[in-house]
């Protein structure tokens, strides 16, 4: 994992409500809810685990944003903050950030480590169509 560094302030509490402010895009999620909201979700879901400190999250969250506004509920993208979800991290032994896991049927399907943003485009494209007409 990259270095944490001294900026981060590890002591807030995630809610275990998912974040209402980005039903638009990529949704936060805790991992209270984590079962219900992925391993029991009816469409593909692509986990995403990351973390404030982390730079190459940030490089990939401008593609996650286009994929979830595109999808329309067809694939559903969560975060999941590692310093908050221990037990996400171990139940899916992630050693580096950002990982993304495709998830279906409640099953991991894919893994993508790093920012690889046409790994993930391979995966959603049978349900979204992209501005530059790829598919």
């Amino acid at each position: 994992m990259a270095d944490r560094g001294s900026g981060h302030g590890g002591g807030a509490e995630m809610s275990s409500e998912l974040d209402s402010a980005g039903a638009a895009g990529p949704r936060t999620l805790g991992e209270k809810d984590f079962d219900s909201h992925v391993i029991q979700a009816g469409v593909p879901v692509l986990v995403v685990f990351t973390a404030d400190w982390c730079a190459p999250c940030k490089w990939l969250r401008p593609y996650l944003d286009e994929v979830a506004c595109r999808a329309q509920n067809r694939v559903l993208i969560f975060l999941l903050d590692v310093d908050r979800s221990p037990e996400l991290l171990r139940r899916y032994q992630v050693a580096s950030l950002p990982t993304v896991i495709l998830m279906k049927g409640g099953k991991e399907v894919g893994r993508s480590l790093g920012v690889e943003p046409e790994r993930l485009r391979a995966w959603v494209a049978p349900f979204l169509t992209f501005q530059d007409g790829h598919n």
